[in-house]
């Protein structure tokens, strides 16, 4: 069987038409969904505790962990102060 490097690689090898932008937002916003998803359960806290500590609704605090909310840069700052972690933004040619 062969071994994909990602889902991006398997998904247009399996015919699907993904760009290029798709993958790297789709894999950003994934990046930030993980670390709350992470901060939040090595905290011992539920979804409710963090949307509420945010001050925002728990269907939007839900969407920014499974990946399906599109985050500003200012938010993923805010984000990041309020939990105590540093964001790094890393650009690479990929030619």
């Amino acid at each position: 069987m062969k071994e994909y490097r990602n889902a991006f690689e398997w998904l247009r090898e399996n015919g699907s038409e993904i760009s290029n932008f798709d993958e790297y937002l789709i894999s950003m916003k994934a990046a930030v969904g993980g670390v709350l998803m992470a901060f939040r359960k090595a905290n011992d806290l539920s979804q409710e505790e963090m949307a509420e500590y945010f001050g925002i609704d728990i269907d939007i605090y839900k969407a920014m962990e499974d990946g399906g909310y599109n985050f500003k840069l200012s938010e993923i700052a805010e984000i990041c102060e309020k939990i105590g972690y540093r964001p790094e933004l890393k650009f690479r040619d990929v030619k």
